[in-house]
């Protein structure tokens, strides 16, 4: 059996997993992976960058824009300290992916040598999980556990310590299958609760928004928005999930929201939160929610929590139904429900017509630079496909309230 390094590997499980672009700040801490990239460059191309937080940001924008892990590699210390910013992002933005950081060999780990850091604790509340390998012929185990890790549940990055030395070793291991990666879907009773919640909805409203949507996914939303006639809005950053377009759309809960459709959100009699963490950038710092401990709640609606993860249900606010599910595998289920005789036109189009009015309102009419002109300009401009990317600030108002997206994985941000 031919023997291996380490850091082929690791390039052989990377590629394993179909992984097919490496963003990376190159370092001595991690040459053996360095080596193993060069040699396999027909199947896996390395991008250098200048600063890791760029690395960082370029792999969580792949992980935004395929649904798997981006691959960021950078080397210990002020390295993996510069990538943390792209790291915050993926959790907050529950993104999966992979920052692997070159560490010190193993002989010196504790001993504060030269440029190290105790990652558990650096990158603890900032990385889904911190995964040290100090053995090479364990390296297929736990990069399957960390790929799994970062795509099951929540999504998310995962931060992995690879030891120089340890990068080096000799071992002789036969290339391991990717690991299936399985996710939940809906117990038969919750979708029979479901169908009986919606059965005597007037006035239901889909909330989608957050992480684990796939085109097949996206496809059975619109299958079930159409089939059910409930009206679709979206959560903070999350417009791309459902075609803004679509006479079903009615708007974003994110920034700044149309005071109307926080109005129709509060007073809906069924509120199906899809995927969405249902936190403060899309409740209006939790304000636009109204639980039933609040004095001016809706005690009318029924609030409907679906998401992979069962630890975020009812993080926020207790649902009357929690759901542990994929978007796509829940949607698929109650696409397939009986339709009502409850006729919702009226209430979907005068809900799309606001919303309508809300991005063509005139907006800082005085200034010499029409931001509201720039976003009707991009509107009628830019291609379906064409990919809008943001920052934090309140800048990024405009194009989440004023630019319609036609198509899924289009829209990107920072944090």
């Amino acid at each position: 059996m031919k023997r291996r390094s380490g850091g082929q590997v690791l390039v052989d499980g990377l590629i394993g997993n179909g992984v097919s672009h490496v963003f990376c700040v190159p370092g001595e801490s991690y040459l053996c992976v360095l080596d193993a990239l060069y040699d396999r460059q027909e199947e896996i191309q390395i991008i250098t960058c200048r600063q890791e937080g760029g690395a960082a940001y370029m792999a969580e924008a792949v992980g935004k824009l395929t649904g798997r892990p981006g691959v960021c590699f950078v080397s210990r210390g002020p390295g993996a300290s510069n990538a943390m910013i792209g790291i915050h992002t993926a959790f907050q933005d529950s993104t999966p992916l992979l920052l692997f950081i070159g560490q010190v060999p193993r002989s010196c780990t504790g001993r504060e040598a030269f440029q190290e850091l105790d990652y558990r604790k650096v990158y603890n509340g900032v990385a889904k999980a911190v995964i040290r390998i100090n053995d090479a012929t364990c390296i297929p185990e736990q990069l399957g556990m960390a790929w799994k890790c970062a795509m099951q549940g929540r999504p998310g990055p995962v931060v992995v310590e690879l030891p120089e030395d340890m990068l080096s070793d000799q071992i002789c291991d036969e290339i391991q299958p990717p690991e299936k990666i399985n996710f939940p879907a809906p117990t038969t009773e919750d979708i029979k609760d479901f169908a009986t919640m919606l059965e005597v909805s007037r006035r239901p409203i889909l909330l989608v928004g957050g992480a684990g949507w796939t085109p097949e996914a996206t496809t059975a939303l619109t299958r079930f928005s159409e089939k059910h006639q409930i009206p679709v809005c979206t959560a903070f950053r999350r417009s791309d999930c459902f075609d803004n377009t679509h006479p079903n759309y009615i708007g974003e809960m994110g920034l700044a929201p149309d005071p109307n459709l926080v109005e129709r959100v509060q007073q809906s009699d069924l509120l199906i939160a899809v995927a969405s963490r249902l936190g403060d950038m899309t409740t209006s710092n939790y304000e636009s929610l109204l639980p039933p401990d609040r004095t001016n709640c809706n005690p009318n609606q029924q609030l409907v929590h679906v998401y992979a993860d069962a630890q975020e249900i009812g993080r926020v606010f207790r649902p009357d139904l929690g759901i542990t599910s994929s978007p796509h595998a829940f949607l698929e289920n109650v696409s397939s429900l009986p339709t009502c005789n409850r006729d919702r036109t009226l209430f979907i189009t005068e809900a799309h017509q606001a919303y309508l009015r809300w991005i063509h309102l005139e907006r800082n009419t005085e200034s010499e630079l029409r931001v509201d002109r720039i976003m009707d300009f991009l509107r009628s401009r830019l291609t379906k496909d064409a990919i809008l990317t943001v920052g934090a600030g309140s800048y990024s108002i405009w194009p989440q309230r004023n630019y319609q997206f036609r198509h899924f994985r289009t829209f990107l941000g920072s944090t």
